[in-house]
Formats: C-alpha cells, sequence, structure tokens
C-alpha cells in the first residue's frame, strides 16, 4: 500500500452510503456538485443565515463520524459552531458503524436536527451554553484573531506562573522573538505575578531564547457569576477601559497604567552568572490585561505601537497557558492536601537507579522542598536504567538530577549535594526534614544512619528503601526516632524474601571491584513507584508508625533465574512469572521481637 492511501473498508463505507443517500435521500440530502463526500441537506435556513447546510464524511468514516458544516459566519454566534463551520455535536464512533455506515450518518443528522437546532432557537439557552465553556470559545477565538492579526502582533506563546487573588494586582513579562524583515515577530512570552520575576522564571525553564523585551501584566478578578461569552468581551479599548474600572472599583484607570509604563525609564538591567548584561532589544513594551475567574484567564494584549501612529489601540485576545505547580500537576484538583504537600521538605539518600525515579516522582507529586545527597558521577551504562541521560555524562548525579527537576518541575525548591552521606550527616542544622529517604541499598549507610539520625536529623522519621538481586524484591521500612532501624541491619536475615548468600548474583567488570547487577528500568521504576506510593502516604499524614512494605516476585520468577536462592514464606508460591504482591508486616513483631 502507497503512502496515503485510503484503505478499502473505508471505501466500501462511504459507498454504502453514498449509493444510500442517491436512492433515498431526495426527502432531505442531495450531492453537492464538484465536492466529494458532501451533500447539502434540506432543512430550515432561516436560523442559519440561508446559507447552504453540508453533510461530509471524512476519508476515514466510520472511524471519524460525519460531520455537518454550517456557514463560517455563525462562528460565536452559535454554540459548538467551530472556525471552519463544523458543528460539533460530541458523538463518538461505535463498533454498529462499521456494520451499519448509514445509520451512523443518521445518528448524525438527528442530532444534528432534534438537539443542536432547537436548542439555537432559544436565546437565553444559547447564551448559556456560550458561558458554561467560556474557555473553549475563547480559545477558539484567541486562535482565530491571531490568525487574522499575524504573527508580528499576536504571540505563538502566552505562559503564566499564576497564584489565587483576591483584588487586583501586577506582574511582569519578559518578552522573547525575532526580528525578520525588519519586523519583530513575538515568539513566546513569560509571565509572572511577581513584579521582577518573568525573566527569572524563563531562564529557570530554558525558555530565554531570542531577543528580550520585558513588559508588564496585570490581573483583575472576574466575579464567579460574571459572564464572560461573545456578547459580554471586551472588543475594543473604551469597553475594556469601562470594564477594568467596574471591577477594580475605578482604582485602575487603563489609559494611566498603559501611559505610565510605556513612558517609564528602562527597567534595572539583568546579569547572567558571569555578570555580563543580558542583551535587551529596544522597542514597545508589552502590556497584558488578564482576569482571572475561578483561576481561568481570559487575556488581551495591548499593542501600543498603534498609539505611536494616533490610530487607537490594538486589542490582542491571548490565551495564555498556565505553568503553575497547581496547575501543571494537579489540574487545581485537590488543592488542601496539594497545598500541605508543597510545604514538606525531604532528604533523598541516593539518586541511583532506585533513587532517581523516586525522587522524580515524588517532584512531580507536588513534594515543594527536596535536597538530595549522592557522591557519585553519571556514567554512560547507567543510562540503562537512570531518570539522566548520556547529556549527563560525567555530572554529579546530585547536581544533574536538580538541574533537570529544577527546569522541567515548576516551583520546586531541589538542591543537589555531591557529597559522601557519612560525613555530610555530621554538619549541624539538620533538623527540619519532614522525612529522610534512604535509598543508597548500601547496608554500611544504614547502619551510619542508625548511629547518627538522632544527632543528624532529630525527629523526623526515616524510611528505608531498598531493592533485592535481579529486583525480584523491594522493600520500604519505615521507622521513627523512638524506635529506629537496628544499626546491626538485619535487612538480609528479617526483611528480604529470598536467601542470595553463596550465589552468584553479580556481573563483574575487569578493574579492581567493579560489577554491576543484572536488572533494567522497567523491573526498578516498579519498585519506586511501589515505594513513592509509601513515601508520599507518610508525607499526607496516612501512615505515622513503624512499618514494613515488601513487593515480592512470585516463585515462578525467582524459578526462571539462572541462581537458586532459598526462598522465604513471603513469596507467593501461586501465579505465572510476571505475577506479584504487596505485602504489609509489622515491625515490631518482625524485626524488634528479634
Amino acid at each position: 500500500m502507497t503512502t496515503g492511501t485510503v484503505i478499502e473498508p473505508y471505501d466500501e463505507a462511504i459507498g454504502q452510503v453514498d449509493a444510500w443517500l442517491a436512492a433515498h435521500g431526495d426527502g432531505y440530502a442531495k450531492k453537492a456538485p464538484n465536492q466529494r463526500r458532501t451533500w447539502i441537506l434540506k432543512i430550515d435556513r432561516s436560523l442559519l443565515k440561508n446559507k447552504p447546510v453540508r453533510l461530509i464524511l471524512p476519508p476515514n468514516f466510520p472511524a471519524e463520524p460525519a460531520g455537518i458544516y454550517v456557514d463560517t459566519s455563525l462562528f460565536l454566534e452559535l454554540p459548538h459552531v467551530e472556525r471552519d463551520g463544523h458543528v460539533c455535536l460530541g458523538i463518538e464512533p461505535i463498533s454498529d458503524d462499521y456494520i451499519n455506515p448509514i445509520s451512523a450518518v443518521l445518528r448524525v443528522i438527528q442530532k444534528f436536527e432534534n438537539e443542536w437546532f432547537p436548542q439555537c432557537q432559544d436565546a437565553s439557552l444559547v447564551e448559556q451554553q456560550f458561558n458554561d465553556e467560556a474557555l473553549s470559545y475563547w480559545n477558539n477565538f484567541c486562535t482565530a484573531q491571531r490568525i487574522r492579526i499575524g504573527k508580528s502582533l499576536a504571540p505563538s506563546r502566552t505562559y503564566v506562573e499564576f497564584s489565587p487573588i483576591s483584588t487586583w494586582t501586577e506582574g511582569s513579562v519578559a518578552s522573547f522573538g525575532h526580528n525578520r524583515k525588519n519586523q519583530r515577530q513575538l515568539v513566546r512570552q513569560i509571565v509572572s505575578m511577581e513584579k521582577k520575576g518573568a525573566f527569572p522564571l524563563a531562564k529557570r525553564h530554558g525558555w530565554n531564547t531570542g531577543s528580550l523585551i520585558r513588559g508588564h501584566a496585570i490581573f483583575i478578578p472576574l466575579p464567579e457569576g460574571r459572564s464572560w461569552t461573545p456578547k459580554t468581551w471586551p472588543t475594543n479599548f473604551t469597553a475594556l477601559e469601562l470594564l477594568v474600572g467596574q471591577l477594580t472599583s475605578d482604582g485602575v484607570h487603563l489609559t494611566s497604567w498603559l501611559q505610565r509604563h510605556l513612558q517609564s525609564k528602562n527597567p534595572q538591567p539583568i546579569k547572567d552568572e558571569t555578570g555580563r548584561l543580558v542583551p535587551e532589544e529596544v522597542g514597545i513594551r508589552p502590556l497584558l490585561v488578564f482576569f482571572v475567574q475561578n483561576s481561568v484567564l481570559f487575556g488581551y494584549q495591548l499593542a501600543p505601537g498603534f498609539i505611536l501612529k494616533n490610530k487607537g489601540i490594538e486589542l490582542i485576545p491571548i490565551s495564555p497557558t498556565r505553568i503553575d505547580s497547581s496547575w501543571s500537576l494537579t489540574r487545581d484538583h485537590a488543592p488542601t492536601p496539594f497545598a500541605a504537600r508543597r510545604q514538606k521538605k525531604v532528604l533523598v539518600i541516593g539518586c541511583g537507579s532506585l533513587g532517581s525515579p523516586i525522587v522524580e516522582l515524588l517532584a512531580r507529586a507536588g513534594v515543594g522542598i527536596l535536597d538530595i545527597i549522592d557522591s557519585e558521577n553519571f556514567e554512560s551504562p547507567n543510562t540503562a536504567r537512570h531518570v539522566l541521560g548520556l547529556s549527563d555524562l560525567e555530572q554529579s548525579k546530585a547536581k544533574a538530577l536538580e538541574a533537570r527537576l529544577r527546569k522541567e518541575v515548576p516551583e520546586i525548591s531541589i538542591t543537589g549535594y555531591d557529597e559522601d552521606i557519612t560525613s555530610w550527616i555530621t554538619k549541624p542544622c539538620r533538623h527540619d526534614y519532614d522525612l529522610i529517604v534512604e535509598c543508597s541499598g548500601e547496608s554500611y549507610l544504614r547502619t551510619v544512619i542508625a548511629h547518627w539520625r538522632a544527632q543528624s536529623f532529630g525527629s523526623a522519621p526515616v524510611l528505608h528503601a531498598w531493592v533485592e538481586p535481579f529486583c525480584s524484591a523491594a522493600h520500604a521500612v519505615l521507622t521513627p526516632v523512638s524506635n529506629p532501624w537496628p544499626a546491626a541491619d538485619p535487612a538480609d536475615e528479617l526483611v528480604n524474601a529470598a536467601d542470595f548468600s553463596g550465589q552468584n548474583i553479580r556481573i563483574d567488570l575487569p578493574a579492581c571491584g567493579a560489577g554491576f547487577h543484572p536488572y533494567g528500568a522497567a523491573d526498578v521504576w516498579q519498585a519506586a513507584s511501589f515505594v513513592t506510593e509509601r513515601i508520599l502516604a507518610t508525607l499526607d499524614g496516612r501512615c505515622t508508625t513503624e512499618t514494613i512494605w515488601s513487593w515480592v516476585r512470585s516463585k515462578a520468577f525467582y524459578d526462571n533465574l539462572a541462581v537458586k536462592p532459598d526462598l522465604r514464606p513471603i513469596v507467593p508460591v501461586e501465579g505465572s512469572s510476571f505475577d506479584s504482591v504487596m505485602l504489609t508486616r509489622d515491625y515490631r513483631s518482625l524485626i524488634r521481637a528479634q
């Protein structure tokens, strides 16, 4: 089959519909001349500006449903009409559509005539539907306006680090673009609700590419019950200024705000890490107005270049992308527990194949403050099962992981320490952690922590995590300071699922003490997810007592190994080599009783 060829089943389905409409569709459908897979529906057009209503079968029908199209002038006049005139009816394909494609088409026509069309005859219902899906219609409007205005004025992307407000507030903008054919083209602009925070935010996330111009933004609360529809959107500067004045009780006069920032002197220069000045383009600063309704942002870019030509102010509607942690990590879901998690401070000891995915998972779960310690550098064979890659070769694992997550995860405070933990924990001022996570896999470190934890970490609980050879099992052990993990480290004797002693479980390399345990990322990242789930439960207050959690593969998995360890009773006898169990065991009875 050549690329782009429509496969035969689609042709067959379309042919059935074509033949059926030719034989039975005279009453309500007529084949459109010179248009493939298109028919004109015979319906009342008085509500639709007396323009044709088309039924179009897409090339991959019925995998994609039939579409009904009205005149494009009805975009933003009637609900669910897209820019190309397509009426979004919310119909999804079903299995029976392949057996009976004619019924698939009739289902679309009936929903259009029996549901969408009657709704459009009720003006109040039309307005309500626009308001119920205000953000969708606003986004479509912004896209259409950007196409109309062109890239030179409308930015491609606007990213906003948002936080809730109760009154109007000002922020900063860092705009990046390129000059082409003596015209500036906006590529991206970063908005912070802090007056000097936009450029550092752009730099942190790697968005500071292109020529820089700094500007200003203002955020104005829009009451929850306030309508935001095509009939109520400000469409000119006068209407915008009137709305801003109303919502701020005349605390903001938009013309004065605009003039003040246009006429103000250049802001204080920015310096990079070397002390050099960051070059800035000379030009008119970006000025943005945002209305905030229940954490949803509707924005306007003011184009003051027209002021200098005495042609008024162009309003460019923009649909910003929120990049704050609440939206990026939770979509604003469950804000109270998320806010509590943002305040937690966690120390992770070891960021190897187990520790690195744990750190990443904690960061993406919203833990606000992370310190990570590891004295090793990243080597090329680590690529197989570490979250870092070859771009981090020969870099400190802890520092590289810090840099990665600082760039990729919003608003996280993370610090990597390229130090040996045995020396690091003897330093003062380590008592402010909510949890210590030790996942080095080294017995001697568990012993070191057992001797030093009270002096080093105060009352913070400690969670030890490790995997057994071949990633056959993983364990997480939570201990409070009142009942610590024993310095003798009884992990092998009392916790582990199998006894590998005397077995050749390591692949040796031709260097002094060099070698590795054979398992892959798919194995150890399962263990990391298991451990992280228990860490988060501890931070959220759902686990507060000393506990042993274990994830253990089935006997069939061990039977497939080249070595034959002695299995302990927690290994499940039933199941295939892909099966496993999760266990919770009582720490006191298992450890202290011994």
